[in-house]
């Protein structure tokens, strides 16, 4: 999620203003209120903008454990290297190579969460399919995986920052992500024939 300084933002973005040609107030006010929410959905990837809200994995009896809290982020990101620091010979994760282990360590490094360097995806034996199958196949999405050997189509697909906030709040955003999350880990265990509990 965006960080929740949005004056952090704007120092890197710059002021949103309306074209000059723009004189009534409301389209004025709906103009900035569209370009900062596409402007923030900019910044959700990146590790110096955005914060962790929730963060989900296999435990090693098959539930499915969701940290969270819009809050409080270190907390988030510890529990999670708790979790998976006996996890040192292999890490499995779709694309956890590329983006979900280094945006953990920046963030970790950021915040002086203790243990971070269990974090650095160069010292982690991580098993990623998107190694093969995201880069070799244009981009290939965990969804299309798991439909092909499964059938299974999710109940909760990705919806960008931006499209949400136009009709709801930062709260219900969250439990959307959650939501989201942890049908994420559920699927990609059903794919790699972990076991596995629902994740509802």
């Amino acid at each position: 999620m965006p960080l929740s300084d949005y004056s952090t933002l704007r120092k890197m973005q710059g002021e949103i203003k309306a074209p000059a040609t723009y004189k009534d107030p409301e389209k004025i006010k709906e103009y900035i209120k569209e370009k900062e929410l596409k402007m923030l959905d900019e910044t959700t990837l990146n590790p110096l903008t955005s914060r962790v809200a929730c963060i989900s994995w296999i435990a090693p009896d098959g539930e499915i454990i969701t940290a969270w809290n819009r809050d409080k982020e270190p907390e988030i990101i510890r529990l999670f290297i708790e979790a998976s620091a006996p996890m040192q010979e292999q890490l499995a994760g779709y694309n956890i190579r590329k983006f979900d282990l280094p945006y953990l360590f920046i963030r970790s490094l950021i915040l002086n969460v203790p243990d971070a360097n269990l974090l650095n995806v160069a010292k982690r034996n991580c098993y990623d399919p998107y190694d093969i199958a995201g880069q070799y196949f244009s981009g290939m999405k965990q969804d299309n995986l798991v439909y092909a050997k499964l059938g299974y189509e999710r109940k909760y697909p990705f919806i960008s920052y931006s499209e949400f906030r136009f009709e709801k709040s930062e709260e219900e955003y969250l439990a959307f992500l959650i939501k989201h999350n942890r049908e994420d880990v559920w699927m990609l265990g059903r794919f790699l024939g972990v076991e596995v509990r629902d994740y509802e």
